[in-house]
């Protein structure tokens, strides 16, 4: 059985999660407030239920994502400054899922690289970055397996940790 993943958010950035939850996971819902947008992403993955309300995506199926963010960050501006210093938008040569802003995150804020893996060490799970930085989201397919990693990951990192997850 396959990760229900839902996707807030259908921007910039957004659209790169649903690809990668498409092409990962099952991408079971995505959920913006723009009609254009929500409109282009039912065409585009007709499989996926599609909202302006976060609340019925969330109370659906779907199951559990755990954010952390370290004590510092990374400045949005200044991460597209190294992103362009480094020749712009990677994805294409990288991993499925990764976020091409990482390299430019990690020059603007090297301790991000040494957050990102206690962050997977403690999760025993990939952590991807979220936007520019400085948070790392990690995906689970279980919300007591995501509960499990929580208490972890607070104990491994400098810095603050949520879980997200689908109602019992």
């Amino acid at each position: 059985m396959s990760l229900r993943v839902g996707q807030v958010g259908l921007g910039y950035w957004g659209r790169n999660l649903a690809r990668v939850f498409h092409d990962e996971a099952d991408l079971a819902w995505v959920c913006d407030a723009s009609e254009a947008l929500r409109e282009e992403f039912a065409r585009r993955y007709p499989d996926a239920r599609v909202t302006g309300e976060f609340a019925e995506m969330i109370s659906s199926d779907i199951e559990a994502v755990v954010v952390a963010t370290p004590r510092f960050g990374c400045a949005t501006a200044d991460v597209y400054r190294a992103w362009d210093e480094l020749g712009g938008p990677r994805a294409e040569l990288d991993d499925a899922g990764a976020n091409d802003l990482e390299a430019a995150a990690h020059r603007v804020a090297p301790a991000l690289l040494a957050f990102k893996q206690a962050v997977q060490e403690a999760a025993r799970a990939r952590a991807i970055l979220a936007g520019s930085g400085s948070s790392y989201a990690v995906v689970f397919d279980h919300r007591a397996d995501a509960e499990r990693a929580r208490a972890r990951i607070a104990d491994a990192i400098d810095g603050s940790v949520w879980l997200g997850t689908a109602p019992a």
